[in-house]
């Protein structure tokens, strides 16, 4: 547990912009609170914070979009359980009882769940994602695989134009990703903003999937807490001291920081090479088993 404020006041008593026992000011900690945010974002990038790695499993055919619901959607398993629920809802709020969806709504001057008419379930059905996250949304996928009876079979990532010039037989052997955004309005006119992680399948198979990805980074907050192992403590406040010799000018301490901080990587590569998420099992057309991991034929034909 890392806490913000105090990683960016060692940072800025270790590079000499205040003093020991000195407070920073409202500039300095926003001008260091936006330098720290570069950093995680950067060691995000590398692959070199293992605390935000997610994993999620899923059943759909040629795409499926990953997305977290916005702050007034809700799922019910019943009706019954929203009708309990109503009274902590506001207006405009929207539910989801197993296929129809619902908003909160005045009929006969009664708040109540509407259900509105063929449109609004028609746009809702579109907007919904088809896999709730309740973290960040992806940043990217580490691994990608689909199920064959025991064991997961990895899929390479691919691109967009690859991907069209396939013919959609057989079972995925390929992926690409892109994020999408929609804008859904409802009942009085309130709006609700989704960002959707969308995975695109070289198949139109319906088959089981699991993706590992990287959880993108919240905005950072001066008085938020890191959930990060404190191993992480040493690179992300070096890189930070790099951060600030570098807005500052302090051009004979940078060198060192630098050095220090790519260092401080090396050592925390090791270590996470050493605990990877699982690694799914490769094939390749030569492979022996390929007719029937792609649903060509049974094994060994």
């Amino acid at each position: 547990m890392l806490r913000v404020n105090t990683i960016i006041q060692n940072a800025l008593q270790r590079v000499g912009v205040v003093g020991d026992g000195q407070s920073a000011n409202e500039n300095q900690a926003m001008a260091a609170l936006n330098d720290l945010q570069s950093v995680i974002t950067d060691l995000n990038t590398q692959n070199l914070i293992l605390d935000n790695y997610q994993t999620v499993d899923f059943r759909c055919g040629k795409n499926v979009r990953l997305a977290k619901l916005p702050k007034g959607w809700y799922t019910y398993s019943s009706l019954n359980e929203a009708e309990e629920d109503l009274p902590n809802r506001s207006t405009d709020e929207v539910c989801k009882v197993n296929d129809t969806f619902y908003y909160v709504g005045f009929e006969d001057s009664k708040v109540k769940w509407v259900n509105g008419d063929d449109s609004f379930q028609k746009k809702m059905k579109e907007a919904w994602p088809d896999v709730i996250i309740e973290g960040n949304l992806p940043d990217r996928l580490i691994g990608c695989a689909r199920r064959l009876t025991q064991k997961w079979i990895k899929i390479y990532p691919g691109d967009k134009v690859k991907i069209d010039s396939f013919m959609p037989v057989g079972r995925a052997s390929m992926y690409c990703t892109d994020t999408e955004y929609k804008r859904v309005v409802v009942g009085a006119g309130t709006r609700y903003d989704l960002e959707y992680f969308h995975i695109e399948f070289n198949t139109n198979f319906v088959d089981n999937y699991r993706v590992t990805y990287l959880e993108s980074i919240d905005e950072l907050d001066i008085d938020d807490v890191l959930y990060y192992n404190s191993k992480y403590q040493n690179m992300i406040e070096d890189g930070l001291c790099m951060k600030l010799c570098m807005r500052y000018k302090f051009n004979d301490s940078l060198q060192m920081y630098q050095e220090e901080f790519e260092t401080d990587k090396r050592n925390i590569k090791v270590i996470n090479d050493a605990n990877r998420p699982e690694v799914y099992e490769n094939f390749g057309m030569n492979d022996f088993n390929y007719g029937y991991e792609m649903g060509f034929a049974g094994e060994g034909w």
